[in-house]
């Protein structure tokens, strides 16, 4: 059972509480703080209730999930560190809404893309290659790219240049890629990589390449991989065309499903990148789940609702799919 410490908001971020009725308010409160609380509270009604499980439990409070950690925690709790192989179910409580059940992982690629050129003044220079057109014709030919279902790509950031009246020497922005198809998200990376190449290529015949030509950098700033779970047929609401990773059929999503809805919600299955993709990739059943409701994650006013009602019914559907999975003695 694990929920993940980092936020997505950088070092020196006021995280003041606010409250405004129930409303707690402040970056990261509900992805993932109130994860860890809920995980922490599960520890002590466990402890306090003297309860017993027929497998044991390992709580994780992991690192790297938001941004550029590309899951480093689950890869290495998973891949590398003393649990390795001795994992057989995961449950990951996250932010999101509270009916949901992330039972596909969606995979991504994240890359820095770099055109480089010899640069040169503005006039003196002009008629040189430019990486800046380089880039801006990738730009225009990938955002023409056409994707599968639960399938996606962004041109996020982009810096390049030094001065308005200098070519620039290089031009650079980040790409992120993602699908819950592992054919399908290589296939768009392939692409990606493809009009990078084009680009380059036509800057280099468009304009003078005397004093240099445009030239190519491709950095991988992240891999998460994708996974899906073979969900029970009696509540199969997942999308046929997506390869399943998980091939035994687990009761695990079964046990979120009829947690919810005794909770009195509708559950819904939905695809997500969370700190379930590695175990999901490895064909480990895992899901993630809701801690609590709240909205605006990500954001400066983001916020978790700390109402009794609806906490004790979130915490109550977490504790029964935990012990549903875990079984007890």
């Amino acid at each position: 059972v694990s929920a993940h410490l980092d936020t997505v908001f950088p070092e020196g971020t006021d995280v003041t509480v606010k409250r405004d009725g129930n409303k707690l308010m402040a970056p990261g409160i509900a992805d993932d703080t109130r994860g860890l609380a809920v995980m922490l509270a599960l520890i002590r009604v466990l402890d306090a209730g003297k309860i017993e499980t027929a497998s044991d439990i390992l709580f994780v409070a992991s690192v790297g999930e938001e941004g550029l950690g590309d899951l480093r925690g689950m890869k290495h709790l998973f891949l590398k560190g003393p649990y390795k192989d001795k994992i057989k179910t995961f449950i990951d409580l996250d932010g999101g809404v509270p009916n949901r059940v992330v039972t596909t992982s969606l995979g991504s690629r994240r890359y820095r893309l770099t055109f480089t050129g010899p640069g040169g003044h503005s006039y003196g220079a002009f008629g040189t290659v430019n990486p800046m057109y380089a880039m801006g014709e990738f730009l225009v030919e990938f955002g023409k790219t056409k994707v599968a279902p639960q399938s996606s790509y962004s041109a996020s950031v982009a810096s390049g240049g030094t001065s308005v009246n200098a070519i620039p020497g290089e031009s650079s922005m980040e790409i992120d890629m993602r699908s819950a198809s592992p054919a399908e998200l290589t296939r768009i990376e392939a692409r990606m990589k493809e009009i990078v190449e084009a680009a380059a290529a036509n800057e280099n015949k468009a304009r003078s390449t005397k004093s240099g030509s445009i030239g190519v950098k491709f950095v991988l700033l992240g891999d998460r991989p994708a996974g899906s779970m073979a969900l029970p047929k009696s509540v199969n609401a997942g999308d046929s065309n997506i390869p399943v990773t998980v091939k035994t059929e687990s009761p695990l999503p079964l046990f979120a499903y009829e947690a919810i809805k005794k909770h009195g919600l509708t559950p819904e299955f939905t695809a997500s990148s969370t700190d379930s993709n590695v175990a999901m990739s490895i064909g480990i059943p895992a899901i993630t789940i809701s801690a609590g409701a709240g909205d605006r994650a990500h954001a400066l006013d983001e916020w978790a609702d700390a109402g009794k009602e609806i906490s004790m019914r979130q915490f109550g559907i977490v504790m029964t799919t935990v012990l549903a999975t875990a079984g007890m003695k």
